[in-house]
Formats: C-alpha cells, structure tokens, sequence
C-alpha cells in the first residue's frame, strides 16, 4: 500500500482480525467530497496495524523473570499479554505481571509462565503516518505499539501521526493504545476531525510527554533561539471519543489551536498532568477554542486539574470557552484551572464534584466570566479561589450565578504580585 499511489475516491480495506506489524505510510491525497478511505472489512476485531515487533525466545531465569539476550539498545515501550509494560529501575524491582527492566543487551519481563510470542517492543516510528496528505480518512482500524519521535522538537510520530501540512484529515471508530508519546499526535495542520475513537494507555518520555491526542502548531527549532517559526493548527475538532488508561502525561492536550471544539468526550484519567490541557507555551496560540460536554473522572494521586487553560512565558490564549463539563474531582488539585492573555473567555454550565480539599476553580491570572456553575464537595476546599501570581497581566473575573456547597471556603479573592479585580 505504501508503494501504491492512490486516485481521489479509492479506499483500502483490512481485514478484521487480521495483524499488520508495519508502518502505514500514506501515499496520496484524496479531494474535496473524494477522500483516499483506510479502512476494514469483514466481521470480528478490527484489524491491526503495529509498529511493534514480536519478541519469541525468552528463558527462564528465575522468581518468574524471564529473558532475552541481545536486545542490543533499550525499547522505547514494551507491551505484555496486550498491555502496556512498566519499566522498572532493577531487575530486581520487576514483582508483579507487566514488569520490564533492560541493561546490557538483556530485557527481562517478570511473568509466572513462559511469555514468549506474547511480548512486542514498539520499533517504528507511528503504525500510521498520514504524511502531509490531504482528504484522508481512517475509519475502524487498530493502531498499536509506536515509538513516537526523539528529536528536539518531538513533533512526530505515535500511534497516528497526521504530520505538518496535512489537511481534510478524519479520524474516527479507530482504537489507538499502548503506543509511547501519543496516540493521535496532530502538527500544523488544517481541517481535523477526531471522532467516536477510543483511546488507551501511552508511555512517556520522563515528564514532557505521554498523550492521548495532542495537537502542536508548526514549530521550528534553532539551536540558537530555541522555538522559531510558528503557527497554529487549524479547524481542528475533537468529538466524542474515549479516552481511558494511564497517561505519561495529559489525556487531550490542545497545545497551538486557532479554532475547534474538544466536546463530548468521555475521560476516564490517571496522568501526571491534566485530563485536558488547553496550555500553548512559548510563542504558541490558542484562540477561539470551545471545551464543552466532556464528562471527566480522574483517579490517581499523580493528576492535577481536569481542565487547565493555562498560557505559559509569552504564549497567546484568547477567545475560549468551558462550558457545559462535568467533572468528577477524586485526587485532583483543581477542577478548573483559568489563565488567558486577553479576548473573552468564559467557564459557565460546568458541574465539580466530590471536591475534598482541592479548589473547583482558580483564575490567576487572566480575564474570565465565570457564571452558572455548580460546585460542590465536603471537605476543607475551596469552591473558587480568584488571585494573581503575575505582575505582567492582571486577573479581572465576573463571577455571577455560580452554587457552590459543602466546602469551607465559598469564593476566596486573594491578592498576590499582580492586580486582581473580582466583580461578584
């Protein structure tokens, strides 16, 4: 297929059930109203395509530690009996089902029995790489094992990559999971559609990645001046899709979006970061961005906010809007997290719950209208908390119609080294 150049119109069909353990690479663009189709037929699991290879041969070395000698370079991720491994820091620390350790050419896997055949360790790069076409479609296809890219900026590669310059691209009743650095990575590109896809566990590397769907602007590197050359994805959104596993790092990370919606979708997290990060850095923008409908339940210790809008050094968040979520706050810090750099923004409609002693909502800083919401828990937490860490921007917050319930602190208007205003 890769080889095969492909008219407007055509589609390509898998087989269910079957297995490909290769790179789909994208040959050819489609046209407006006759997209290239990448799809499955027949009955039964939806086929795959991983970019992981089978690891068969390993011995038994004892206290169920299996083993495979010349392994010659670490794998970026390794996957056991379908689920994403752990890498652990010794031999000795690998106890339980799912524990990998490598050194010296030697990866060990603890299992009870022999888990040759049943171990993969990701090799290439994406298991599909859109490769700046056009009018592509994806539809109910499995996608598994990549290794995401390595390189200053890691702008490529995961399970899907729909790379710089690709357009009219869709999305949708894909399972993507157990792939290291993303699942669906979007970079500089126009006209995305990510929809009714479910998505699994990612692997990261440390803590700068790990993401279920993550969408990047075009982003130059210069050794000199860092990031250079930027701007946005566009048209890019989001709909209705699950995403359920542990995360390196965000579950959905709109990072460098000039409009889109990320709606409708189902989260269920553990991360080290955020279910959804709306959070563009350096010279990034965000702008005319819709967050709404989602229904978000985090639950491990390492999660710090369900949904942050949060603009870093001297990025651009403007013109977004939170509405209508509900979220379920087990372990986070926050609910709602709201920074911006200017234009109109508004958190309304959206449910906190089960809020112990975190905050459902903070301001710091920024200019947000806050309305409607319903935040509630029973502990010593705060219902919202307006402040200021930043003497550049100064937090202005029209707070009006909110219930809050359950908690110590209703609304608490904190000073800090920046202005803050509250209208309540």
């Amino acid at each position: 297929v890769n080889a095969t150049p492909l008219l407007p119109g055509q589609s390509v069909a898998f087989q269910a059930g079957g297995v490909w353990r290769e790179q789909l690479t994208v040959p050819s663009s489609g046209s407006a109203g006759h997209p290239i189709t990448f799809t499955s037929y027949g009955s039964g699991a939806l086929p795959l395509i991983s970019a992981a290879v089978v690891v068969s041969g390993l011995w038994n070395a004892g206290s169920n530690i299996w083993e495979k000698t010349g392994v010659t370079t670490q794998p970026p991720l390794v996957i056991i009996s379908s689920t994403l491994g752990t890498l652990k820091t010794s031999r000795a620390s690998c106890t339980s089902p799912g524990n990998w350790y490598w050194v010296s050419g030697t990866l060990s896997v603890y299992a009870t029995s022999d888990p040759s055949g049943l171990v993969e360790v990701g090799a290439r790069t994406s298991a599909i790489d859109v490769n700046a076409q056009s009018y592509i479609t994806i539809d109910g296809i499995h996608v598994t094992g990549a290794t995401g890219g390595d390189v200053n900026p890691s702008y490529f590669g995961g399970g899907i990559s729909v790379p710089l310059n690709s357009s009219h691209v869709i999305i949708q009743n894909v399972t993507s999971e157990n792939n290291r650095n993303y699942d669906v990575l979007v970079v500089g590109s126009d006209h995305v559609l990510i929809q009714y896809n479910t998505f699994g566990s990612v692997v990261g590397n440390g803590t700068t990645y790990g993401d279920a769907i993550c969408v990047w602007g075009y982003t130059s590197w210069d050794n000199v001046n860092g990031y250079v050359g930027v701007s946005p994805s566009t048209n890019v959104n989001i709909e209705h899709n699950v995403v359920s596993g542990t995360f390196g790092r965000q579950g959905i990370a709109p990072l460098n979006i000039d409009g889109g919606n990320v709606s409708d979708n189902t989260i269920t997290y553990c991360g080290m970061g955020t279910a959804i990060d709306i959070e563009p850095d350096y010279l990034w923008t965000i702008n005319n961005l819709a967050v709404s409908r989602n229904h978000i339940a985090s639950g491990c210790s390492g999660v710090d906010r369900n949904i942050s809008a949060s603009p870093y050094s001297t990025a651009i968040l403007t013109n977004v809007t939170i509405s209508d979520n509900q979220l379920l706050v087990s372990n986070p810090v926050m609910g709602l997290y709201l920074a911006s750099t200017g234009g109109t923004n508004v958190a309304s409609g959206n449910t906190i719950s089960n809020i112990g002693t975190g905050i459902g909502i903070v301001v710091d800083p920024g200019t947000w209208t806050i309305s409607n919401n319903v935040v509630g828990g029973n502990g010593s937490g705060r219902g919202m908390y307006i402040g200021n860490g930043d003497i550049t921007r100064p937090t202005v917050s029209t707070i009006s119609g909110n219930t809050v319930f359950g908690l110590l602190y209703g609304i608490e208007v904190m000073g800090g080294t920046g202005a803050v205003t509250a209208t309540i």
